[in-house]
């Protein structure tokens, strides 16, 4: 591993790095888990942030970086609020996570978008609960 990520790498006997592939579902999983995290943190950056943190080795340091450099500001507000919808428009239940799980979750979610000022009516919050539930 490499950082925070999960990503394995090796050196060759001339220095250079190759990333190897995953080897199980929980790597794929994770590997993929750290990638929309990424992503989502980079297209919530102004573009003139972008070069800075896009050369981060994971989502957990850039997170923290981000945090560090907009600290409490309305700048940084607004990318929690964006960040927050993204998480609503993205969420759904996995059959391995169960309907008790998904809906602490869930209930979490629309709670901190509350707290943010992003509420989203119970009539919406609750379709997009039920429309994205694993069918048993």
């Amino acid at each position: 591993q490499n950082g925070n990520g999960h990503i394995s790498v090796i050196t060759n006997t001339i220095g250079v790095i190759k990333v190897l592939p995953p080897k199980t579902a929980e790597e794929v999983v994770a590997r993929e888990r750290e990638r929309k995290a990424r992503i989502t943190l980079l297209m919530a950056l102004p573009e003139d942030h972008l070069a800075k943190f896009h050369k981060m080795a994971d989502a957990k340091e850039m997170w923290e970086a981000i945090k560090s450099r907009f600290g409490s500001n309305d700048e940084s507000k607004k990318m929690q609020k964006y960040l927050l919808k993204q998480q609503f428009e993205g969420f759904y239940v996995s059959a391995s996570e169960g309907l008790h799980k998904g809906y602490d979750r869930f209930q979490t979610l629309m709670s901190q978008l509350e707290i943010h000022g992003a509420g989203v009516l119970h009539e919406d919050a609750n379709q997009k609960f039920l429309r994205f539930l694993p069918s048993s």
